[in-house]
């Protein structure tokens, strides 16, 4: 859309919001919530993976390693509001 003048973005996007019948202030919160949803999915999977290299650096006796991945960790639940 980058070609196009101001009226004509304007009318095309009007045009693809018809289309698929969502109001574009809708259509703005649908795809705000969807980012919110992807960045939380995409910490738990991180904090997941950090609590398994933990659990494996704990049996394989590398406990240096397991303290770094635990603060690592914690950083992750102090940043986050939900813990």
């Amino acid at each position: 859309m980058q070609g196009l003048d101001k009226r004509s973005q304007q009318m095309l996007g009007e045009v693809s919001f018809a289309e698929c019948e969502m109001a574009p202030e809708s259509a703005v919160g649908q795809a705000l919530d969807a980012l919110r949803a992807l960045e939380a999915t995409a910490l738990e999977a991180r904090r997941r993976t950090l609590r398994q290299q933990i659990h494996e650096m704990e049996n394989g006796g590398n406990f240096a390693e397991a303290m770094r991945l635990t603060a690592e960790l914690d950083q992750f639940r102090r940043a986050s509001p939900d813990g």
